[in-house]
């Protein structure tokens, strides 16, 4: 595992990405843990991971440090986007989660994004990986949960073609080392992946993009992870609403007086 100044999770530095900031206010903090790693070795679109370094898998604890009402005091998840860096021990802000289904046209990973055609497809296959092998996150082995990670990855970035995990030419994404058992789980997970299908869901996107003087990752949220509270137009809504059925038995009380 490699360390910096800060333990490196996850991490894709130099890839020639842009780092770009947004004004508006974060809706929530988290602060970054292990929630069960292992390290990989692989290439993305032909080059190195981490220019040949080890990189991290697996379940990504968050525990809230600010905001986000509705949503959960601290989850184990795992990212969408190998194009970015978080540290462990490191807190990082987010905007409010951004939904993704079946009536969009899916959400890439910003950094490197899916090809268009099968962005849908993309989201698709990884939401069916999360809710349908998700509950390894909190009681599977660590092999389980950097085997639900690298799936994802798969999922995400090859979706359009057979999906494996593995050393395989001409595939975006490809590990070339590490846990035997983790690889064999997340083609296990990728089995009869169609992408057609009809799963809602979250991705936590950061807020700015460039934190801890890297590019950050997304994050995956479920739906049953998120509730979102109702805009300030709804409760006015909601008030009108109720005082016409007030003004509306009132006036029923006095013509029956």
């Amino acid at each position: 595992m490699k360390t910096y100044s800060k333990w490196k999770l996850l991490a894709v530095a130099a890839m020639g990405v842009a780092a770009a900031g947004s004004a508006n206010a974060a809706f929530v903090d988290y602060s970054i843990g292990d929630g069960g790693l292992e390290s990989f070795t692989g290439n993305f679109d032909g080059q190195q991971i981490d220019g040949g370094s080890s990189f991290l898998a697996g379940g990504i604890l968050i525990t809230k440090q600010d905001g986000g009402a509705g949503l959960p005091d601290s989850l184990t998840t795992v990212c969408t986007d190998l194009g970015g860096v978080l540290y462990l021990g490191a807190t990082y802000s987010y905007d409010a989660p951004v939904a993704f289904g079946p009536t969009t046209t899916g959400i890439a990973p910003p950094t490197w994004g899916t090809t268009p055609a099968f962005a849908a497809a993309a989201i698709q296959n990884a939401a069916y990986i999360y809710y349908t092998f998700g509950s390894v996150l909190n009681s599977g082995s660590t092999s389980q949960k950097a085997g639900l990670q690298l799936a994802v990855w798969e999922a995400l970035y090859d979706t359009g073609q057979p999906l494996v995990v593995g050393d395989n030419a001409g595939y975006r994404f490809q590990v070339t080392g590490g846990d035997a058992t983790a690889i064999a789980d997340a083609n296990f997970y990728l089995t009869g992946l169609t992408g057609n299908y009809n799963f809602p869901g979250y991705l936590l996107v950061p807020d700015p993009l460039s934190q801890q003087g890297q590019v950050a990752q997304e994050l995956l949220i479920g739906q049953g992870d998120f509730t979102p509270a109702p805009e300030p137009g709804a409760y006015a809504a909601a008030a009108s609403a109720g005082a016409f059925l007030c003004l509306l038995g009132m006036s029923r009380k006095q013509k029956r007086a």
